[in-house]
């Protein structure tokens, strides 16, 4: 994937591009784990019905077949931290997002079971008042590290969290 060129001349200081087989392989290990929840809970509920049960599995399986291609179309494919600014690029053509430093209001991580969620807040905010729900408020940019390799989105966080210092 070719990426246009900004006409800014300065060199990223991190640069990160998703894996198409990162994505694919999240998708197929979540159907085959439906799979097999599926079949636990028609076996526990005593409600085993093959029909039933492929049924399940083919609307599972549509789901994450959607989900990849609107990835495909929509999503994001790699990002380029430099000093003063975040450079995002979505998309078959590589659509470029650019989210100057002072715009960023607060940036969130956490984690969901092995999934690891970033929000980069454009003007909203965070709420957590609610034990184990948060809330967010306004503009934002959510990037999940689905398609992206666990080492380099491990450094992605560690550059935003000095982002995020730097804004207070």
């Amino acid at each position: 994937m070719t990426l246009p060129r900004e006409k800014e001349t300065a060199e990223p200081v991190f640069r990160m591009t998703a894996r198409p087989r990162s994505f694919i392989t999240i998708n197929v290990t979540a159907i085959i784990v439906g799979a097999v929840v599926v079949l636990g809970l028609l076996f526990i509920r005593m409600l085993f019905n093959p029909v039933l049960f492929v049924f399940i599995i083919i609307v599972l399986a549509a789901y994450m077949v959607v989900d990849y291609v609107v990835w495909v179309q929509r999503g994001i494919r790699c990002i380029e931290i430099y000093d003063d600014r975040i450079m995002i690029y979505r998309g078959k053509a590589a659509k470029s997002e650019r989210i100057p430093a002072s715009a960023i209001t607060g940036i969130d991580v956490f984690s969901k079971l092995s999934r690891h969620v970033v929000n980069i807040m454009l003007g909203g905010r965070v709420d957590t008042s609610l034990p184990g729900v948060t809330l967010f408020r306004g503009p934002r940019v959510r990037i999940t590290d689905d398609a992206f390799d666990a080492g380099e989105f491990k450094q992605f966080v560690i550059y935003l969290e000095k982002i995020s210092e730097k804004i207070g």
